[in-house]
């Protein structure tokens, strides 16, 4: 069982770490935190929902 153990920290060490993100989100993160893509604020966001569903505030 030892041998079995030693050979799994071996493997775990050597093998590529997974991200947590695909490729498309890492793609998409960097734009974002380098400014190469616009951005809204969740303000905005909401006040062109409002716009587009009709809805005032009273």
């Amino acid at each position: 069982m030892e041998l079995i153990l030693a050979q799994d920290l071996a493997k775990l060490r050597t093998d590529k770490p997974q991200s947590f993100y695909t490729n498309d989100e890492l793609d998409l993160l960097h734009q974002l935190e380098n400014g190469l893509i616009e951005t809204k604020s969740h303000a905005q966001v909401m006040e062109d929902l409002r716009k587009k569903l009709g809805i005032t505030e009273k």
